[in-house]
C-alpha cells in the first residue's frame, strides 16, 4: 500500500475499504477510529499528504493499540524484506524505522524488539539501502540509551559510621602483612657496607685515571 499510494492500484483500495470497516466493527471500535479514518482516506484518495506521513500515521495508530504484537510485524515483514520483491525493500525498510520511532518502550520486550530489528537490519547494511537501515540503527541505539539507577541501590542501603568500622576492623591491610617470608631449606645471609663499596669503586675510577 505504501509503494502503490500514488498509483491508487484497485488491490490496495479494496485492501483499505477492508480494513476501515474491520476497525469500525470491533468491540473497541473506539480506539481504532483514527486507524479506520486513515484507511479510509487511502481508499477514498483523500490523505492530504505523502506516502511517508500516511504510513507513520499508520504506525502510530497500530502500535497505541497493538504494540504487543510488534515482535511479530517485524518477523513478518523480514520475511518479506528476504523472499518479496526487491522494489519492496525501501517501504520495509521505512516501516522499521517508523516502528522504531513511534513506538512506546513500555509497552513492549524492548530487549526483544531491539533484537529482533538488529539481526534483520544488520544483513542490509552492506547493500544499496546501507543509508536507510543505518539511520534506523542510529535511533534504535538513542532509543535504548537510557540511565537506570540500579534495582539493589536505595537510601536506606547507606552505610552508617559504626557499619563501616565493623567492616573496616576485619579488612587486612599491608601495614599488618609481614614484609618477608621465611622460606624452607638453607639460606644465604649477605651482609654489605654501603660506604665501603662506593669506596672501592672511587678507587678503582682514581686508577683507571692515572693509567
Amino acid at each position: 500500500m505504501v509503494y502503490n499510494y500514488e498509483n491508487h492500484h484497485y488491490v490496495c483500495i479494496e485492501t483499505a475499504e477492508t480494513i476501515a470497516r474491520v476497525c469500525n466493527e470491533q468491540v473497541d471500535s473506539i480506539r481504532l477510529q483514527n486507524l479506520a479514518t486513515v484507511m479510509s482516506l487511502y481508499s477514498q484518495e483523500k490523505f492530504a499528504s505523502t506516502a511517508s506521513q500516511w504510513a507513520k500515521c499508520v504506525v502510530k495508530y497500530l502500535t497505541d493499540v497493538y504494540a504487543q504484537y510488534a515482535i511479530s510485524w517485524i518477523t513478518f515483514l523480514s520475511e518479506v524484506l528476504e523472499k518479496g520483491p526487491v522494489y519492496l525493500q525501501p517501504s520495509i525498510l521505512d516501516i522499521f524505522h517508523y516502528l522504531v520511532m513511534l513506538i512506546d518502550t513500555k509497552n513492549i520486550d524492548y530487549t526483544s524488539f531491539n533484537n529482533e530489528l538488529v539481526r534483520t537490519l544488520c544483513k542490509y547494511v552492506s547493500t544499496i539501502h546501507y543509508k536507510d537501515v543505518m539511520k534506523t540503527l542510529k535511533l534504535l541505539v538513542t532509543r535504548s540509551s537510557t540511565l537506570s539507577t540500579p534495582k539493589h541501590f536505595t537510601s536506606s542501603s547507606c552505610y552508617n559510621q559504626q557499619q563501616v568500622r565493623s567492616i573496616m576492623s576485619q579488612v587486612e591491610f599491608f601495614e599488618d602483612t609481614p614484609r618477608s617470608i621465611e622460606l624452607p631449606g638453607r639460606t644465604l645471609d649477605i651482609d654489605y657496607n654501603l660506604s665501603q663499596l662506593m669506596n672501592i669503586i672511587k678507587t678503582n675510577n682514581s686508577v683507571k685515571l692515572s693509567n
